[in-house]
């Protein structure tokens, strides 16, 4: 379910970025003229920045009262927030047992602050690419790092079974 939320929420974005900056002529062959920068309406603090950081609560709300609430995982199955206490940068930050309520007003601060830049990316094209750039070898690399701690992790487990 986590891996389905991030793979769809960087998928939109990324296509409401591509879209965004195409230029006139790329519209020829469709159906309709792509709308101009003129014809988009301005951005909004409300959508760029409220409207994420409900859906983010809400998403929170549902995600806590379904994982921790009604499933209870076991111990050896990885939820996000299990995954981020085990990481030494979040020990040495928040010491070794965060509570749970630090994992989510990290998640918290960390949207507003990230939607607060989709002002900045949407107004300047070199801001924007820069910003997918970024955004596309982060997400990259994080997944990346998640699978092998992950199967690192439950070779572990295999191993020790044996």
């Amino acid at each position: 379910f986590e891996l389905i939320t991030s793979i769809e929420s960087s998928g939109i974005n990324a296509e409401y970025g591509g879209i965004r900056w195409f230029p006139e002529e790329s519209s020829r062959f469709w159906h309709d003229r792509f709308p101009s920068y003129e014809d988009v309406l301005q951005p909004s603090w409300q959508w760029s920045v409220l409207a994420p950081f409900i859906v983010l609560l809400v998403h929170t709300i549902i995600y806590a009262i379904l994982v921790n609430g009604i499933l209870k995982p076991e111990e050896h199955i990885i939820t996000s927030f299990r995954y981020m206490k085990a990481k030494s940068s979040v020990k040495k930050i928040f010491g070794p047992e965060p509570p749970y309520m630090v994992f989510v007003l990290v998640n918290m601060v960390l949207c507003l602050i990230f939607s607060s830049l989709t002002m900045v990316f949407y107004q300047s094209f070199t801001a924007h690419v820069t910003g997918i750039c970024i955004l596309f070898f982060y997400i990259t690399w994080n997944g990346a790092g998640y699978y092998v701690d992950i199967f690192r992790m439950s070779m572990g487990a295999k191993k020790k079974d044996e």
